[in-house]
């Protein structure tokens, strides 16, 4: 009898062995895996999402343990550039943030000086001293895109394009320059020729054409001379119209330029005969004189021109 009981003792052992016990460090269990929690926060290894941290401690609550969060305060399921930084914590939206070719920390999709270190900005201007080019004047304008050298760029009272200090005709407008000479219109003293030297004396006015015609009325004649210009006089000046019969006293009519390429002059006549016409067209520094005939009776005209340019009689 006390044979038998020690044999059973002995199997019930061995079974125990073969079938398993729970102990203190964790035993194997039924897939024969082990139930040990190291770190201690109630989640079985096997089963951790973060090792060594509590998997039951997530304060942004999104589904990631504080201890393992790539992007705390945030969802780091969020990844809209796929590049694996949470958008929340995503130093280059739509670029890759792991792409750095001169390692500055700076992505190279929002890198703002390539190849240089965008954290380096001695004078403290925003840009990278790799990029930042000089500026002498300190007017905020860069010295190669400087309009003034020394000079505010910013300063333009006359709304011109051209900084007050590089102005050459301060209150009107620099970029009116007709005869290209480099000097504004407004205070050229040959607008009209080119003058670059802006000497004294400036060329007469450069007559292109001239007309003279009689047209008949009811008992009164009408007698028409224009003088066209290649550009036009200078405004405020005349020219100086006369016409005479014979040797008669002239008849004078000034007619003042204005701006405009032709002047002209009409006088009415009772008398036919031989007419002398002379045109003087006074510039800034200098005039010049043209003269003509015309032969005035009822049923045709002749006309004659004198001078140094064409004319269309």
């Amino acid at each position: 009898m006390k044979n038998k009981t020690l044999i059973l003792i002995f199997i019930i052992f061995i079974g125990l062995i073969i079938i398993g016990c729970p102990t203190t460090g964790g035993g194997p269990t039924s897939n024969g895996q082990t139930d040990t929690d190291t770190d201690g926060d109630g989640v079985p290894d096997n089963e951790d999402m973060c090792e060594g941290h509590d998997d039951n401690i997530d304060t942004d609550e999104d589904g990631i343990p504080d201890g393992c969060d790539i992007c705390e305060g945030h969802d780091d399921w969020q990844d809209a550039d796929v590049d694996g930084v949470p958008d929340g914590c995503d130093m280059c939206e739509g670029h890759d943030d792991d792409l750095d070719a001169d390692g500055d920390g700076v992505p190279d999709g929002c890198d703002e000086c390539e190849g240089y270190d965008d954290n380096v900005d001695t004078d403290g201007d925003g840009i990278p001293d790799g990029c930042d080019e000089e500026d002498a004047d300190g007017d905020g304008v860069v010295d190669s895109e400087d309009k003034c050298e020394g000079h505010d760029d910013n300063l333009d009272d006359d709304f011109d394009g051209v900084p007050n200090g590089c102005d050459i005709c301060p209150d009107f407008p620099d970029y009116e320059d007709t005869d290209g000479d480099g000097w504004p219109d407004a205070c050229d003293n040959c607008p009209y020729e080119s003058n670059p030297a802006q000497d004294d004396v400036c060329l007469p006015p450069a007559i292109m054409d001239v007309c003279d015609g009689v047209s008949h009325g009811s008992g009164e004649s009408y007698i028409t001379i224009c003088i066209k210009y290649i550009e036009p006089p200078f405004e405020g000046n005349t020219t100086k119209f006369s016409l005479t019969l014979d040797g008669s006293d002239p008849a004078i009519i000034h007619v003042e330029h204005n701006n405009q390429q032709i002047d002209c002059a009409q006088y009415t006549i009772y008398r036919y005969g031989t007419f002398q016409w002379t045109a003087e067209v006074r510039g800034k520094n200098g005039n010049t004189v043209v003269s003509g005939t015309i032969v005035v009776n009822s049923n045709n005209q002749d006309c004659s021109y004198t001078g140094s340019t064409d004319t269309d009689n």
